[in-house]
């Protein structure tokens, strides 16, 4: 009974509808902020998956391999350093890069089997 007495002492019921919080911003205002950012991001990487298509093209016709190993461990060191100066989790991050990357490789083989070589040279 006396712990069941401290567990309800410390609930907190949380209100499902949106309030004003510290700035002014209501939960809608601020989740209109999030979706812009996610539109933006969604800019980022099909800009970014364009250009891996060109470098898929570079490498089909240079005969060079897909996975560049030394590359991808580059780009994990970097994001990771970059991470905690931006105060993200480095994991966080380099999960968000090792999916970014497997798209990428998997656009460059598609590539390398003639699938999307014809969109690229468009």
């Amino acid at each position: 009974p006396l712990e069941l007495h401290e567990l309800v002492n410390n609930l907190v019921l949380r209100s499902p509808e949106a309030l004003v919080l510290h700035a002014g911003d209501t939960l809608e205002e601020l989740r209109a902020k999030i979706d812009v950012f996610d539109n933006e991001l969604m800019e980022i990487l099909t800009g970014r998956m364009q250009v891996v298509e060109k470098i898929g093209m570079w490498k089909k016709q240079n005969n060079v391999t897909i996975y560049q190993a030394s590359r991808f461990e580059q780009i994990l060191r970097s994001v990771a350093a970059k991470a905690q100066k931006f105060g993200l989790k480095p994991e966080f991050v380099e999960n968000i890069f090792k999916a970014i990357h497997e798209e990428s490789i998997s656009r460059q083989t598609a590539i390398l089997n003639d699938e999307l070589a014809k969109n690229v040279n468009e």
